[in-house]
């Protein structure tokens, strides 16, 4: 069962990435030139802009990297890297069939298209998904301590990770500058020396 799970597990993100690399060349071609969407030769078109695309993704590793819950720096340099040399790639094939009729316009929007696209979506999904993690109010009451990326990383594994039954309210940091401020929409109430009393306010069971 595992290994059956783990062959069809890009699958469901090829199909979206598909539906966003079919919707950017339409829309790219329709603004270019107005094309007409009911012809042979363009459902072609379509058809190759998404497998020429899907193909170099591929290639490039995006449907090896877990985008469903992570998406860093790296993961995005990759998506644009994918997106500017799928867009060489279908360039490459629309030269040897001119009947496509795919210029350097339809090309140049389908790139800033697909860019926006794929990008949004994964961005926008890990977005979602946090959000929905921070409505989750079970588990201990727990205070970090330090506002800084160690801290942010604590609070989306808490989030995250349902198993480990802590409930993040907030922060403590000795830096004058994060007091009152909020870092994942949770506000900094204090330094450690107020400690004591920040943990009684607010009825914190962990720190």
């Amino acid at each position: 069962a595992g290994k059956w799970l783990k062959t069809i597990a890009p699958w469901p993100k090829v199909v979206a990435d598909g539906v966003i690399l079919g919707t950017s060349f339409i829309l790219a071609t329709f603004l270019a030139s107005g094309q007409q969407l009911v012809t042979t030769d363009y459902f072609t078109a379509v058809v190759l802009a998404i497998a020429v695309k899907i193909t170099i993704m591929w290639v490039f590793g995006l449907y090896k990297s877990m985008w469903l819950t992570t998406i860093g720096t790296p993961d995005l340099v990759r998506v644009l890297a994918a997106v500017f040399f799928g867009a060489a790639g279908l360039s490459a094939v629309a030269s040897f069939l001119p009947h496509l009729q795919l210029g350097g316009r339809e090309i140049t929007i389908d790139l800033l298209a697909t860019s926006i696209g794929l990008i949004g979506v994964r961005v926008g999904y890990r977005a979602f998904r946090n959000m929905l993690a921070g409505q989750n109010r079970t588990g201990r009451r727990a205070i970090m301590y330090g506002a800084g990326e160690a801290g942010s990383i604590a609070v989306r594994e808490m989030r995250l990770n349902p198993a480990r039954h802590l409930n993040p309210i907030g922060f403590i940091d000795d830096d004058p500058l994060k007091q009152e401020n909020r870092v994942y929409g949770l506000k900094v109430f204090g330094d450690s020396s107020q400690l004591e009393r920040i943990v009684e306010l607010h009825a914190a069971e962990e720190v």
